[in-house]
């Protein structure tokens, strides 16, 4: 990442992961020690960057897991709710980090029952 900001000028970085890593293939769950390390590391990588920097954590499932979509017969939302809980527990005091909670979703397909789960634009 460092390079990009150097050479290029990018400030924003989007650092894309899998619910399931996170959680350690446990839906609902807590999250996984080691694979929570591992991305701890790589947004911590990305904050050290420059203090201009900002860091999207982007949970990178299309609004589903392992298939199934989000209050649609797949995860609940309060599975998808506590996921978000756990990790905006561990990163709310720190203004550098997004919560990209609605990138790349087909919202053709999705439909929370409780739509303050995305930020529709």
């Amino acid at each position: 990442m460092k390079h990009f900001y150097n050479d290029d000028g990018f400030n924003v970085f989007r650092l894309p992961t899998a619910w399931q890593f996170l959680t350690g293939e446990v839906l609902g769950g807590s999250l996984n020690p080691t694979n929570w390390a591992k991305y701890v590391d790589l947004v911590n990588t990305c904050l050290n960057i420059n203090s201009n920097v900002r860091c999207i954590i982007d949970i990178h499932n299309y609004a589903r897991w392992n298939g199934g979509i989000i209050g649609q017969g797949g995860p609940t939302d309060a599975q998808f709710t506590s996921l978000w809980t756990q990790i905006a527990t561990v990163w709310k005091n720190q203004p550098r980090v997004i919560f990209g909670v609605s990138i790349l979703v087909r919202t053709s397909l999705l439909k929370p029952s409780d739509p303050r789960l995305l930020d529709h634009e």
